[in-house]
């Protein structure tokens, strides 16, 4: 199984995705990452991902996500899944082999 991602409820989060390859011909338009309430790209939608290549230009092939501690303090859910979607011509393809695990917590002083 992946490594589980940690989201921290009422924290600003930040997490890089490596996708080991040039991503400059794309604009950044062409990615989202949500994290969703089981694996399934159908299932409730807990929260997206603010995506912005984490270079500025794509080169590294590196992107990086936020997550507002506005957004993530609203978060009512323990788990979900994570996914990152290149979009082409409205078509969303998956960038993992399998959504990976998130697990939210309480803030950090709290547990």
């Amino acid at each position: 199984m992946a490594k589980q991602t940690v989201v921290h409820k009422g924290r600003y989060a930040i997490k890089r995705v490596n996708l080991n390859e040039d991503l400059s011909g794309y604009s950044i338009a062409n990615f989202i990452s949500q994290i969703r309430a089981r694996p399934e790209h159908t299932s409730e939608l807990i929260v997206e991902w603010t995506v912005v290549f984490d270079n500025g230009t794509g080169s590294d092939g590196v992107l990086r996500l936020t997550l507002d501690d506005s957004v993530t303090g609203a978060i009512t859910h323990t788990s979900g899944f994570m996914d990152v979607m290149r979009v082409d011509g409205g078509q969303k393809t998956s960038l993992f082999d399998e959504a990976l695990p998130v697990e939210f917590r309480g803030m950090p002083s709290d547990e």
